[in-house]
């Protein structure tokens, strides 16, 4: 085994961990939550509304509170369904759509083995397949979680490290490069 610098990582990258990142992402995502307050805005409204017309063609509509109680009944029993749903339901629909994505395998050099570098202009990724340079100025933020560190290159994007994937190298070491050098107005040197 080739002997690997201070600043270098070597790790293997698995679909559970891509589908770990996405799930990361999703779950702290401000667009996606916003999206979801958006869509129960939207519709709880609209159910509560649809619900009091239909109650008033109810046979017994004749009874004062029966559309009512009927719009908000159903409405409120909605609204728990779209709490749950947002906070655990999709999570598991998510994975497997995830999973499904990534295994059909259309995106060379995803899975596999990994080499990150640290040096002053940047950090290197490379694979089987390619090879990624971004300088310090292109890393947006550094996030983690247990198990993984995400180093996001862009608001959606980032360089994935599972923590106990790691084959080779000082993570801890090259963590604390990384700190060091991050400087999100830096750009690329020739």
């Amino acid at each position: 085994m080739e002997e690997v610098a201070k600043n270098t990582i070597k790790y293997d990258m698995s679909i559970d961990d891509l589908t770990a990142f996405s799930l990361y992402y999703a779950r702290s995502s401000p667009a996606l939550r916003s999206t979801q307050r958006r869509y129960a805005m939207v519709w709880l409204p609209i159910l509560f509304m649809a619900t009091l017309a239909l109650g008033f063609k109810l046979p017994d509509a004749s009874l004062p509170m029966t559309p009512l109680i009927l719009a908000v009944s159903t409405t409120v029993i909605m609204a728990g369904y779209l709490a749950y749903y947002f906070k655990y339901g999709w999570l598991q629909r998510y994975r497997r759509v995830i999973g499904k994505l990534y295994a059909e395998g259309k995106s060379p050099g995803l899975v596999g083995e990994h080499t990150l570098e640290i040096d002053e202009n940047g950090i290197t990724e490379r694979t089987e397949f390619k090879e990624t340079r971004h300088a310090w100025g292109g890393l947006v933020r550094i996030e983690s979680e247990p198990g993984y560190t995400y180093l996001f290159t862009g608001a959606s994007s980032a360089i994935i490290i599972p923590h106990q994937s790691i084959t080779d190298g000082n993570f801890p070491a090259l963590l604390e490069q990384v700190k060091l050098h991050y400087r999100p107005d830096a750009k690329i040197s020739a």
